[in-house]
């Protein structure tokens, strides 16, 4: 696996009238390389005939996966009474709603070479109550 040359993460939280507070989380990185591979490769090694070879140009870096950008937003508010206290928030995870690649099948062996494996997860939307007394 080849790391990606460069990665950002940056969050930020506002707190605005009457006790509400905003948030936003935002990570981005270029995509992972994509090692390209055939497995099962004849070698003509005494100690282990069949082998997986790499199959690469230049580098391994030289084919990569999307970039990948993910925005993470949230709204809270806490209401207190006594010594109750009751925080609610509404998040939205990927508000973006990408659906980008982030895994396919490298073995081009196989009849499902470069097919998608896996992708980001879908915009969630989640609702949440937190009590403390």
């Amino acid at each position: 696996m080849v790391a990606p040359r460069y990665q950002l993460a940056a969050t930020a939280m506002y707190s605005a009238r009457w006790g509400i507070n905003l948030a936003g989380n935002i990570v981005s990185r270029q995509g992972y390389s994509m090692p390209y591979q055939q497995t099962q490769v004849a070698t003509g090694d005494p100690l282990g005939n069949l082998k997986t070879v790499i199959l690469v140009a230049d580098e391994v870096g030289d084919f990569r996966l999307p970039n990948v950008t993910s925005l993470d937003l949230r709204v809270g508010k806490e209401f207190s009474y006594n010594r109750l206290r009751v925080n609610l928030d509404f998040d939205v995870f990927n508000a973006l709603n990408a659906s980008t690649v982030l895994g396919r099948q490298y073995d081009l062996r196989l009849s499902t070479a470069n097919n998608v494996q896996e992708i980001m997860n879908p915009r969630v939307l989640r609702l949440g109550a937190r009590f403390s007394f």
